[in-house]
């Protein structure tokens, strides 16, 4: 590759995030309903449990497609990240920032995506016991207090990839050298 084809690996590495952000974006809004509908469940006596497990494969489905974004979010990283590495002076030291920042959204996305499914996961015990007439006991309720532990610390991952976005974006445009652009 050339000296100006890290233009061409950034746009892809933007598209691949732009993608990847509109599919977690999506899961949030099926996330976002889905509360909604556990809190009706949950304010009842007894819980539906095919309701809720209703629910949770909804969330399921959104997720792989989540997960499958995100494959393609990392490979756009890596070529980007390992361009980087040749570069020399002060033009690898910027884009070395870059793909650094990159790499932290990378990896706290795949951290969001693991709370998620993690999140799912007790949110499933928590189904489970219902089912079996449990649904009131400290167990059932601690699988509950998981999940919003859980949603929570995605939430925070959320914010950390988003902030190393944005810092992203900021050093490529602020490149400390001139730069090109077509008209």
């Amino acid at each position: 590759m050339g000296g100006d084809d890290i233009d061409p690996l950034f746009n892809d590495c933007t598209q691949a995030l732009s993608a990847h952000r509109a599919s977690l974006d999506n899961y949030l809004l099926v996330y976002t309903i889905g509360i909604d509908l556990w809190n009706v469940e949950l304010a009842g006596d007894t819980p539906n449990p095919r309701t809720l497990r209703t629910q949770i494969a909804r969330e399921e489905a959104f997720l792989t497609e989540l997960s499958d974004k995100h494959w393609g979010l990392t490979l756009s990283v890596g070529r980007f990240s390992d361009y980087s590495k040749n570069l020399e002076g002060s033009r690898g030291e910027w884009a070395s920032g870059i793909a650094r920042d990159l790499r932290v959204y990378d990896e706290e996305m795949w951290n969001v995506q693991n709370t998620f499914k993690g999140r799912l996961g007790s949110l499933a015990q928590y189904v489970d016991l219902v089912e079996s007439g449990n649904g009131k006991t400290a167990e059932a309720l601690s699988y509950l207090e998981s999940a919003n532990r859980l949603s929570a610390d995605a939430g925070n991952a959320i914010a950390r990839a988003d902030a190393a976005r944005a810092s992203a974006e900021s050093l490529y445009a602020d490149a400390p050298f001139p730069k090109v652009h077509l008209l």
